[in-house]
C-alpha cells in the first residue's frame, strides 16, 4: 500500500510502525519464520519529531493464528516480547499484577481488553486470605472498567482509585487499537510501556493512563482491530477526503471480527497467564 500522509486527514493510528519511516529507530528486527518482531525505542527527541510517546515499543506481526501450530509459534514469541519489555522495565518474580481489560463488551472490535480481563487467572484473594499462594504462582487480579458512555466516569479516575486499593506493582492495560493500514488489521501485536490514551482505538480518546497518573508501573499491550474508513477510500479510491466528510468519524473491521478477537484474547490471555504464574 502506498504511504498516506496521516497528518494532513486526522487520521488517528495507535502503531508505532505506522508512524516510523525510518530503519534507524528500530532497536532490532527478529525474524522467525512467518513471524516478525520490530523493537523500537522511542526518546525524547524521537518523540517530538513523530509525535508518538516515549517508551519501548515491541510488535509481533504474524499471518495466521487460527491453527494450533500457528497459534503456538506467535503464543512463544509473545511471551518471549514480553519478557523483553518486562525487563526493560526492570519487572521481578516477585511483581505482583493487575490485569485491566479496556472497552466496551457491546462493540466486537473494541472487547479485547474486556475478553482478555475475563481469562485472566486470579490469586490476590487466595493470597489475602491465605497469606501465601502454591508454587509458581505470583498475586494478580483483574478488572475491566467498561466506557465512559456506559459509566459516565473517567477511565483514568476509575483506574487511580482502584490501583490505590489493590496496589499492584505492575499494571497491564489491554485495549484494541486503530491502525492505518488495513493489511495489519488483527495481524500484530504491540506491547509497550508508553502512555495509554482509552478508547483512542474507536476514536473515543480519554485521558492518558501513565505511571505518573496512575503511580506504578504500567505495561499496554493492543491490537489493531480497526481502520479509519479515509485509509480505505484514500488507497482504493485515490480521492481526497477532505471533500467527504462523511468518512471522517467512521472506522471499519474485518468481516470475521468475532473469531478473531476470540483467538486473540485466548492468546493474549494464555501469554499473561504463563509469565506471571509459570514462568521461572
Amino acid at each position: 500500500m502506498k504511504n498516506i500522509d496521516l497528518e494532513k486527514y486526522n487520521i488517528r493510528t495507535d502503531l508505532i510502525d505506522d508512524v516510523v519511516k525510518s530503519k534507524n529507530y528500530y532497536n532490532k528486527i527478529i525474524k522467525s519464520k512467518d513471524v516478525v518482531v520490530n523493537r523500537v525505542y522511542i526518546d525524547k527527541d524521537k518523540s517530538k519529531f513523530i509525535k508518538k510517546d516515549i517508551g519501548n515499543y515491541s510488535t509481533i506481526y504474524f499471518n495466521d493464528i487460527t491453527d494450533s501450530t500457528n497459534y503456538e509459534k506467535v503464543l512463544n514469541i509473545f511471551i518471549k516480547e514480553l519478557n523483553y519489555i518486562f525487563k526493560r522495565n526492570n519487572i521481578g518474580n516477585s511483581s505482583s499484577f493487575l490485569v485491566l481489560g479496556l472497552g466496551n463488551s457491546d462493540i466486537t472490535p473494541d472487547s479485547l481488553g474486556v475478553k482478555v480481563s475475563k481469562k485472566i487467572i486470579v490469586t490476590k484473594h487466595i493470597k489475602d486470605l491465605t497469606g501465601s499462594l502454591e508454587e509458581g504462582y505470583r498475586v494478580s487480579s483483574s478488572f475491566s472498567p467498561s466506557v465512559m458512555g456506559k459509566t459516565g466516569i473517567e477511565t483514568s479516575l476509575v483506574l487511580q482509585n482502584i490501583v490505590k486499593i489493590v496496589k499492584p506493582d505492575v499494571l497491564l492495560v489491554i485495549d484494541s487499537l486503530a491502525a492505518s493500514d488495513i493489511n495489519r488489521l488483527s495481524k500484530c501485536i504491540q506491547i509497550t510501556d508508553s502512555k495509554i490514551g482509552p478508547g483512542s482505538g474507536v476514536g473515543n480518546n480519554r485521558k492518558e493512563i501513565s505511571s505518573e497518573t496512575i503511580g506504578c508501573k504500567i505495561i499496554a499491550i493492543g491490537v489493531p482491530l480497526v481502520v479509519n474508513a479515509n485509509v480505505i477510500a484514500l488507497s482504493l479510491l485515490k480521492k481526497d477526503m477532505k471533500k467527504n466528510k462523511k468518512l471522517n468519524n467512521l472506522v471499519v473491521t474485518s468481516v470475521d471480527i468475532d473469531f478473531l478477537v476470540d483467538k486473540l484474547s485466548d492468546l493474549i490471555a494464555s501469554g499473561i497467564n504463563f509469565y506471571i504464574h509459570y514462568k521461572k
